[in-house]
C-alpha cells in the first residue's frame, strides 16, 4: 500500500471531534435530559453499555480515534477484537431479554447520560449495532440530535434497515453487509467503510465516505469531503453536491458526481468515475487503469503520470467534455477531448 493511500489528514488535529464538531446538538451547552421511560429494559440496558464502556477503555483512546485507527493495519485487527469483545459482551447480558426495536430507540435517547465518560463513542456505536443486529424487527430508529458526543462504528455490520435521526458519527455502517443506513443529518468520517452490500443514505454531508467499499451504494444528498471512494473495489458512491479527492487508489465500482470535482482518479487502478461539473488540476494523475468522464472543464495537467503498465487491458482513459487548461506528461493511456482522440500513447 503506498504511503499516500490512508495518510491523508492531520491525524493528530481530527480527533473524536471530526469534521462535523461545529455543528451543535439540538440544545445549547448543556444537553438536555431525554425524557425515557424508567423500566427494566432500559435500565439493564444502561448497565450493559456501563460495562461495554469499561471494557472500551480499557484499550485505551486511540480505539475512537478512526482516523488513526483505520490508517493502520495492525489497529484495525485490533479493532475487529474489540468489537467481538463487546459484542460477546452485549450478548451474555441481554441472552434472557427480550428488546423490541421501540426499546432500543428509547434507549439511544437514554444513552446522553453517559456521553462525556470514557468510552462512551466507541462502546455506545458497537452496543447498539449488536443490539439491533440480535433484534428481531427489520427497522430501526436511532437518535443522535441530543448529543455532543456521538456513537462511532453505529451500523457495524449491518443486515437491518436503520434511521439515525441526527448526525452519524465517524465509521457509520462500517462492513454493512445488506439492509438501509438512513442519515437524516452529516456523516463524519469513513461511513461505509469496507461495506460489502446495502444502501447508504446520507441526507447532509459526508467526509471520507466509500473508502475501501467492497460493494453496495451510498448516496450522499450534499457533498463530500476528504477522500469520496478512496480504494474502493467494487459498488456505487453517488454525490449530487461537489466532491473533493475523488476515487484516489480506486480499482473499481462507479462514482458519480453531479457537481464539480477536485483532486479527480489520483492513482486510480479501475473503476469508472463521472463528473457532471467541473474537475480541477491534475484530473487522472499517476492513474494505472480505469476511466474518467468530465462533463465540465478540467484543470492543468490532465492525465499527468498517467501509465498503464504495460498492462493493455488496463488502458486508463480520460473523456473531456468542455475545455482542457492544459495536458501533463502521458506516458501511456488516452485522452479525449470533445469525443476526439486528442492523446493515444
Amino acid at each position: 500500500m503506498k504511503a499516500r493511500e490512508m495518510a491523508v489528514g492531520p491525524v493528530v488535529a481530527l480527533k473524536l471531534g471530526g469534521r462535523f464538531s461545529q455543528y451543535k446538538p439540538e440544545t445549547e451547552k448543556t444537553v438536555r435530559k431525554a425524557e425515557v421511560n424508567e423500566d427494566k429494559v432500559i435500565e439493564q440496558l444502561r448497565g450493559g453499555l456501563r460495562q461495554a464502556m469499561q471494557l472500551w477503555s480499557n484499550e485505551g483512546s486511540r480505539m475512537s480515534d478512526i482516523l488513526l485507527v483505520l490508517s493502520d493495519a495492525e489497529l484495525i485487527s485490533e479493532l475487529y477484537h474489540l468489537f467481538r469483545k463487546v459484542n460477546r459482551l452485549t450478548e451474555r447480558l441481554t441472552t434472557t431479554m427480550t428488546i423490541t426495536a421501540k426499546d432500543i430507540e428509547r434507549f439511544s435517547l437514554a444513552t446522553g447520560e453517559f456521553q462525556h465518560e470514557a468510552g462512551f463513542a466507541g462502546a455506545s456505536g458497537i452496543f447498539l449495532s449488536k443490539l439491533i443486529s440480535m433484534g428481531t424487527g427489520s427497522r430501526y430508529t436511532i437518535h443522535t440530535g441530543h448529543l455532543e458526543v456521538l456513537p462511532i462504528y453505529l451500523g457495524y455490520g449491518n443486515t437491518k434497515d436503520i434511521t439515525i435521526n441526527g448526525n452519524a458519527g465517524g465509521g457509520a455502517g462500517f462492513a454493512a453487509e445488506c439492509g438501509i443506513l438512513k442519515i437524516r443529518g452529516n456523516a463524519d468520517f469513513y461511513t461505509g467503510y469496507e461495506m460489502s452490500g446495502g444502501i447508504i443514505h446520507i441526507e447532509g454531508d459526508g467526509v471520507y465516505a466509500g473508502s475501501g467499499m467492497r460493494g453496495g451504494t451510498i448516496l450522499i444528498e450534499k457533498d463530500a469531503y476528504d477522500h469520496v471512494g478512496c480504494g474502493m473495489e467494487r459498488g456505487t458512491l453517488h454525490v449530487k453536491g461537489d466532491a473533493n479527492w475523488v476515487g484516489h487508489y480506486m480499482k473499481g465500482g462507479v462514482i458519480h458526481v453531479d457537481g464539480n470535482g477536485r483532486d479527480v482518479g489520483y492513482s486510480m487502478e479501475g473503476g469508472t468515475i463521472r463528473i457532471k461539473g467541473n474537475a480541477g488540476e491534475e484530473v487522472g494523475k499517476e492513474m494505472t487503469g480505469g476511466k474518467i468522464h468530465i462533463k465540465g472543464n478540467a484543470g492543468k495537467n490532465v492525465g499527468e503520470g498517467m501509465d498503464d503498465g504495460q498492462v493493455s487491458d488496463k488502458m486508463p482513459e480520460i473523456r473531456v467534455g468542455g475545455e482542457i487548461e492544459s495536458i501533463g506528461n502521458v506516458i501511456s493511456g488516452k485522452i479525449y477531448h470533445h469525443g476526439k482522440l486528442i492523446v493515444d500513447k
